[in-house]
């Protein structure tokens, strides 16, 4: 008889004496969880968080880029960003990581 037969015959032998659930006590299954830990968009996509020296090399990059973009926008419109709250921002933000002075 397979293991399967097996634990069959155990159910219905269970189930003639009305007690299902001690079918089931006798079943329990051990399952390993995991402890669930809060993980940001970055974890969530990538599987590891950052390390600090790789975001600050990140934005310097970054900071990089968005300057020579700039280069080539008229200077008009690098005047009219410059006055703008996202410019302040960006710039806090380059303050901040120590980025400019």
């Amino acid at each position: 008889m397979g293991e399967f037969e097996a634990e069959l015959e155990e159910y219905i032998s269970q189930r003639r004496k009305g007690s299902l659930m001690s079918f089931i006590a006798s079943k329990k299954v051990e399952t390993k969880k995991e402890p669930e830990e809060k993980k940001g968009i970055f974890s969530k996509m990538f599987g590891e968080k950052p390390k600090p020296q790789d975001i600050k090399a990140d934005l310097k990059d970054v900071a990089k880029i968005a300057f020579n973009a700039m280069k080539r926008i008229p200077p008009a419109e690098v005047e009219e960003f410059k006055r703008s709250a996202d410019y302040a921002y960006f710039k806090e933000i380059l303050a901040k990581h120590e980025l400019i002075k």
